[in-house]
């Protein structure tokens, strides 16, 4: 695995004929994401839905979207991934990320895929790191560019989802502020609270309660960011008190409410 990473953008290529499942964890953060997927044979996992990836498919990952891949064979294993922030990109380029698919079958002599062949060679220890960074941001620009400027050159792939799970994650996405558990839930989109435990974890390789939890803490730092005080945050997403609001922002973002401001 190589990697590329600066304070706002990161890029990393894997080319391995042993992948192993434990190294690709179900995870989540506040960065954009865009993973090319070149060799393999494996799902994709963003939210509620699941994707079997093919050759040159690309996925878009936007902020505080849960995401996993899951390997199913030890075939060989081939893909690029670009992590940005909203600072790495002029604003109108995050908006038209905003307005892009979450999957598309890239032609194998299209102009994306001849950019992400060009970031390979690249990837030399002899190559200073601010020069590859740079390369790195002119072709993330150049890619999202092109997928909202000509959308006919790409196409939607099949996805497997379960629909009221579906519908539960959006309005668990949509509204980190409530309270929110599995009674609630059920109350909501007429189904068991025992049905929405059982099949959330057995989709989604997570808990009800922890999804919830982490998607108030990644909406609590988008807040935090824009300078929004801790202890408001946790009153805006109805923790029960600060302590455990506190506790958990520790947990998942890894640093105390108070300092995580981003510049």
């Amino acid at each position: 695995m190589i990697t590329y990473e600066s304070k706002n953008l990161s890029y990393e290529y894997l080319n391995t004929d042993k992948p192993v499942k434990e190294q690709f964890v179900k995870h989540i953060h506040n960065d954009y994401e865009i993973l090319y997927f070149k060799k393999g044979d494996a799902d994709y996992i963003v939210g509620a839905t699941r994707y079997h990836l093919k050759k040159n498919d690309l996925l878009i990952i936007k902020p505080a979207e849960y995401h996993q891949l899951m390997i199913l064979s030890p075939a060989n294993y081939e893909r690029h991934v670009i992590n940005f922030t909203d600072k790495a990109i002029p604003k109108e380029l995050i908006s038209n990320f905003h307005k892009l698919h979450q999957i598309y079958s890239i032609r194998e002599d299209s102009a994306i895929d001849k950019i992400f062949e060009e970031l390979i060679p690249l990837l030399d220890s002899k190559n200073k790191k601010d020069n590859v960074i740079l390369q790195i941001s002119y072709a993330l620009k150049f890619i999202i560019m092109s997928l909202f400027n000509t959308p006919e050159s790409v196409k939607k792939t099949s996805a497997l989802t379960n629909s009221t799970l579906t519908e539960i994650v959006k309005f668990i996405d949509k509204n980190p502020e409530k309270p929110l558990n599995a009674s609630v839930l059920s109350v909501k989109f007429f189904v068991s609270p025992s049905w929405i435990t059982h099949t959330f974890k057995k989709n989604l390789g997570i808990g009800l309660k922890q999804y919830i939890n982490v998607k108030k803490i990644m909406y609590a730092q988008q807040l935090i960011f824009k300078g929004t005080k801790p202890t408001k945050v946790a009153e805006i997403l109805s923790f029960e008190n600060y302590s455990t609001f506190y506790r958990l922002y520790k947990k998942y973002v890894g640093t105390i409410p108070q300092v995580d401001r981003r510049s």
